[in-house]
């Protein structure tokens, strides 16, 4: 379910020049992938309602390598907010059988503004590269 909401951080995240992947493709990738963190990395768990047990574990392996924890969550007494080191609680109710994750995905525009604005120039440049690979490979149509 928040799959999605993962890979759209993680690629809006790329396309300003930030290092960042989704990870949702099983515990063997995700703990490749734990074994490398550094102080220097943040990482980023998204849970609702019915929390997976490998997202809350993977939290505490991040912290217990120094990493920096996010959790974003419908609860701030839920498993992954309890492991994080900043929590975001958004809602998740919708009119689908199933949970949304429209409150999720505005909250991630948000943070990657929050990104963006912190390097200003990095981000604009990024972008202009993005745009000029996209012209140069004609994706765009005119």
């Amino acid at each position: 379910m928040t799959a999605p909401a993962a890979h759209f951080l993680a690629y809006s995240l790329r396309v300003i020049n930030c290092s960042a992947q989704a990870i949702s493709d099983g515990d063997i990738v995700l703990a490749v992938n734990l074994a490398h963190l550094t102080p220097q990395d943040v990482v980023v768990g998204i849970g609702l309602w019915r929390y997976v047990r490998s997202t809350v574990d993977a939290l505490a392996r991040a912290k217990a390598h120094g990493a920096g924890v996010i959790a974003i969550t419908d609860s701030l007494v839920s498993p992954l907010a309890r492991q994080a080191d900043f929590a975001f609680e958004v809602t998740s109710e919708g009119v689908a059988h199933s949970l949304s994750i429209a409150a999720i995905v505005s909250l991630m525009n948000a943070l990657v503004a929050g990104v963006s604005l912190h390097d200003p120039a990095h981000s604009t440049a990024a972008l202009r590269r993005v745009d000029a690979e996209f012209h140069a490979r004609d994706l765009l149509l005119e």
